[in-house]
């Protein structure tokens, strides 16, 4: 045997463990990492290290049954006996028969055989320019996961810093780049829960008809169950901010990358967020889609196929996150930039088929222009969470004070604002903090802020302390406010001595200001646009603080930043928002002269079954509705508000209103106190009440 022939050393090592020699299959796999380091100096593959995690958990599988054929070979004296070879074993994998194969084995073939991705090169003998150095870490890191993915029973404890190296990897081949998707989405920051969720199907009956869009009677708690029921090309997730929708996704692309390991799949997933869509030498509305992806595939996987060589194989799972937050300058931008979605959409359909495309987004009015009758495109409804679901997620998240937890639910006056997932969380984190209190979405996410704030600071980040204990942020009085603090005077208040969060405020205010359309989005930067909307000598230093509370999620290879939900980002834009002295980005046209196209031409367009598209929004209506809880003077502030949005400013008017209400009804539960409301707030609603209705 070759001394560098990494396959025969696994093989050996294979046939001593079924052989009761678990001690000298461990030697011989100790061999060969020795031979690698000292001839070649690359550390053993993935493959190598899964095989040695198996025998020394004692998992291994029993030997493989041969091949009917095999065994007929042979019995006429097969030179291999009654072991298959590495090409039959691939073969047998192609062919859909992964299950003949012992988990091993299925490492062995999708390690060696490259799944037809590359030309066979002998292991270990891989050209260089090739493969880029991986550090030996990494790749024992890579294979312990690739191992636990493989076997379940194997825990695969990865620090933080292993996942998110795995996951910025560029993979050399599939397995390579399936691992990189279970490993990015394995990282602590990302809860992906598929419970708790309910799909409902809407089905697109046409334009012309009564009802354009029928639900069908069936409920599913996993796309993966929607993917399986349905064997439309397209299809798109719908659902409102916090949802779930990116999560769903990214558990999607884990699960799908999870089959592809195990070989119990052959799709391949490939998430992008659309709030990146932009053109690339040209406007956005010239922008080609199929390019674009082309080229995201190309930055994300330099040394794999071109993402056209895969779709022309049918094997894409193409996710697209954010329809509705493609960056547009009006609506007519908007519906120009669906145009080129839906003829892409089609070709693809007609010209490869066996891929599948899944976009999420807001709401119909946007996504109904991608269904035409040449290819309907049904649309998956995530539902709000039931009471049920409410209860079963906050027992599996609450630990020990679940009980308490569920009394506090019981007791809550209102729990529309607990019926998606990512608020609920904030709560159950808030009450396992012993921070209970009035169910106030502005409240929860400043709890959140402090707890994380906390948690940094006891830990001693140097992003908010200092490498010498003096950070340019935070200052040291504020450090002694969060760490020393236990009862907030006001639930908004956030440490302020310190630049942190008034610069984090200016920076999601410049965002939002400039981008291009009217609705709510979550928006990309450039890094070097960032520092620049800053404005600050510390700017990169407030960068590095607010990724490492979890705000900002830095894009490195695209050179890119965002807040890490688009919550988040209107949060801190609202509180810029509420001590402007200028309320011209609420700027919309409401009376009924001004809006163009008017009425009468909006309805000559529609079909019958067609829903009333909304009316023009700034985007920053939900950034306006968490500012006037943080207004020092609402009334004066919806005063503002009413010159530029009427609706709008009722809508402030009757939240402020809803605010006190929950605030007043919870102290009274908790602490039998009376209500104490703002200044004139039961007036300034009474006001704006007729409207609003």
């Amino acid at each position: 045997m070759d001394p560098i022939d990494e396959a025969g050393h696994r093989r050996l090592a294979r046939i001593l463990a079924w052989s009761d020699q678990g001690v000298a299959a461990l030697r011989q796999l100790e061999a060969c990492a020795r031979t690698l380091a000292t001839e070649l100096q690359i550390g053993p593959s993935a493959a190598t290290v899964a095989l040695e995690a198996a025998i020394r958990a004692e998992r291994l599988p029993p030997p493989p049954e041969p091949p009917d054929r095999l065994r007929q070979e042979a019995a006429a004296g097969h030179p291999e006996g009654l072991t298959p070879r590495v090409d039959d074993q691939a073969s047998a994998l192609r062919v859909g028969a992964p299950q003949a194969l012992p988990i091993v084995d299925r490492i062995h073939v999708l390690e060696e055989t490259r799944t037809e991705l590359a030309p066979r090169t002998p292991v270990g003998l891989r050209p260089r320019r090739e493969l880029p150095p991986v550090p030996p870490a990494i790749r024992t890191a890579q294979g312990r996961l690739l191992a636990a993915v493989l076997h379940p029973e194997a825990q695969a404890e990865l620090p933080e810093d292993a996942l998110a190296a795995l996951a910025a990897l560029p993979p050399v081949d599939l397995t390579t780049y399936r691992l990189s998707r279970v490993a990015a989405w394995s990282l602590p920051r990302y809860r992906l829960d598929r419970g708790f969720v309910s799909l409902s199907l809407l089905l697109d009956q046409g334009r012309d008809r009564q009802e354009r869009w029928l639900a069908g009677p069936e409920r599913f708690q996993d796309l993966r169950a929607v993917l399986t029921a349905l064997d439309d090309p397209a299809l798109v997730l719908l659902g409102r901010p916090g949802a779930g929708k990116s999560t769903l996704l990214r558990r999607l692309e884990l699960d799908i990358a999870v089959d592809g390991l195990r070989g119990a799949g052959d799709l391949v997933p490939f998430l992008v967020p659309l709030n990146a869509y932009r053109s690339q030498g040209g406007t956005v509305e010239e922008q080609d889609p199929g390019a674009w992806l082309a080229e995201r595939w190309r930055q994300r996987c330099p040394l794999l196929p071109a993402l056209d060589s895969l779709l022309g194989e049918g094997r894409m799972l193409i996710l697209l996150d954010g329809l509705n937050e493609m960056p547009y300058r009006d609506d007519a931008g908007q519906r120009a930039l669906t145009e080129p979605w839906r003829v892409w959409l089609q070709d693809l359909a007609e010209h490869a088929a066996g891929n599948r495309v899944l976009f999420s987004c807001r709401g119909l009015d946007y996504s109904a222009p991608l269904s035409t009758p040449r290819l309907p495109v049904p649309q998956i409804q995530l539902e709000p969470l039931s009471d049920e679901q409410i209860r079963a997620l906050v027992s599996g998240l609450a630990g020990d004070a679940v009980e308490e937890t569920l009394l506090w639910l019981e007791r809550a006056p209102d729990w529309n604002l607990l019926r998606t997932p990512y608020t609920l969380r904030l709560l159950v984190d808030q009450m396992l903090a012993g921070e209970a209190g009035a169910l106030d979405w502005v409240a929860l996410q400043v709890a959140v802020l402090r707890r994380a704030l906390r948690r940094e600071l006891e830990r001693g980040n140097p992003s908010l302390t200092g490498a010498d204990g003096e950070s340019p942020v935070f200052t040291a009085r504020d450090r002694r406010r969060v760490l020393q603090t236990l009862h907030w005077p006001d639930r908004y208040a956030l440490p302020e001595d310190g630049r942190l969060f008034d610069r984090l405020s200016q920076l999601a205010w410049t965002m939002q200001a400039g981008r291009a359309g009217g609705e709510a989005s979550q928006v990309r930067i450039r890094y070097a646009d960032a520092v620049a909307a800053l404005d600050d000598p510390a700017a990169e230093a407030i960068l590095r603080a607010g990724h490492a509370l979890g705000l900002i999620e830095d894009d490195a290879q695209r050179d890119e930043l965002a807040f890490s939900h688009q919550l988040l980002q209107e949060h801190f834009a609202a509180r810029r928002l509420a001590t402007a002295a200028d309320l011209s980005p609420l700027t919309v046209a409401w009376r009924a002269a001004q809006l163009r196209p008017n009425l009468a031409d909006t309805l000559a367009g529609l079909g019958r079954a067609d829903p009333l598209p909304p009316a023009p929004g700034s985007g920053w209506e939900e950034t306006a509705l968490q500012a006037v809880a943080l207004s020092r003077q609402p009334a004066a502030f919806i005063a503002g508000v009413r010159e530029h949005d009427l609706l709008l400013a009722g809508r402030c008017a009757v939240r402020l209103q809803d605010l006190e209400t929950e605030r007043a009804q919870s102290e009274q539960v908790q602490a039998g106190a009376g209500r104490r409301p703002f200044d004139d707030v039961n007036g300034i609603a009474a006001c704006h009440q007729p409207l609003v209705r």
